[in-house]
């Protein structure tokens, strides 16, 4: 366990200090910056909860590439250097070496994307001075705790190529072809499949019509994207972060009718909508298949990095 976690220390020094995350984490508040001034304008409503969904949009948009960036070189890129090999040389196991670069790598996606989160957070609120509520605040860690392990998603993926690759830069590029083809091209296969199956909205269709039309377009786009980790995390945050309206009634007035049993009738009025967020619980329960599909995402690439490394030959 101590050489795991001197390993790790070391990943984690090597990460804080390479300027790829200072540039990922610039570009973070850049694209929040810009999100922030567009809510500002359009934001008549309920500025609190469009700043706090803008605000974890723009972590998750980082995410992936955070995830990405952090797992390249893992491996490829001491193999590449030769120190994979002077680490091996010592008393030190396969395992170790790989466990201790995830956990550096765990405390490395950790650190960056919450206390980017919070510091924007911070600035935010003292900038418009919203009032955020314990509740609104919980429902943004959670959001993040599941964005953090869709970061670990990629991470894996990446470390997965990161194994087999004798250079960094190939590694990359193979984890970047498939980051475009989840984020970018699936999608767009999955409207041409909806189109081609449904064919186009019918002119003219009525409200119900087109509203059954887009439902099945969705799911038929659902279906072709279920692979990706992006199907999964949306829908995780969508139903964390909806907001739906509820009526607010008046208390009930009993009114008694008279005729044959002297009925007794209870009568409300409508005074009102307000926004309510779904309960967390509900939330998570709804989105139990995605969370596990993110899970299974970490987990299958990370195993089959682990047993990979552990097997391969480390070369000159």
């Amino acid at each position: 366990m101590r050489r795991i976690l001197a390993i790790a220390e070391r990943e984690f020094a090597d990460n804080m200090r390479s300027r790829r995350l200072i540039i990922i984490v610039a570009i973070l508040f850049f694209y929040f910056t810009a999100i922030y001034f567009l809510v500002l304008r359009n934001a008549a409503e309920n500025l609190l909860a469009s700043l706090i969904t803008s605000l974890v949009g723009s972590i998750q948009f980082v995410a992936s590439i955070l995830g990405l960036v952090i797992g390249y070189d893992v491996i490829a890129g001491d193999r590449e250097k030769g120190i994979l090999k002077l680490i091996l040389a010592r008393p030190v196991y396969r395992e170790d070496v790989i466990n201790g670069k995830a956990l550096g790598a765990v405390m490395s996606i950790i650190l960056v994307l919450f206390s980017a989160f919070y510091l924007m957070l911070g600035m935010a609120i003292s900038l418009t001075g919203v009032v955020v509520s314990f509740q609104d605040i919980m429902r943004a860690t959670v959001s993040l705790f599941f964005i953090t392990l869709y970061a670990l998603a990629y991470y894996s993926i990446a470390q997965f190529f990161s194994v087999f690759s004798d250079k960094a830069s190939k590694s990359l590029i193979l984890s970047l072809a498939v980051w475009f083809l989840f984020t970018i091209i699936l999608p767009i296969i999955a409207v041409f499949v909806a189109f081609a199956l449904l064919g186009p909205i019918p002119t003219g269709a009525e409200p119900e019509i087109a509203r059954e039309y887009f439902r099945k377009m969705t799911e038929i786009s659902s279906m072709v994207t279920s692979i990706t980790p992006e199907l999964h995390i949306n829908s995780i945050i969508g139903a964390l972060n909806s907001v739906y309206r509820a009526e607010m009634y008046t208390s009930g007035v009993e009114v008694r009718v008279e005729g044959s049993g002297n009925q007794t009738e209870v009568i409300s009025e409508i005074i009102g909508e307000i926004e309510v967020y779904p309960n967390i619980f509900d939330a998570l329960a709804a989105s139990w298949v995605n969370i596990v599909a993110l899970i299974a995402y970490v987990a299958v690439f990370y195993i089959a990095s682990y047993v990979a490394f552990v097997a391969k030959k480390i070369e000159k």
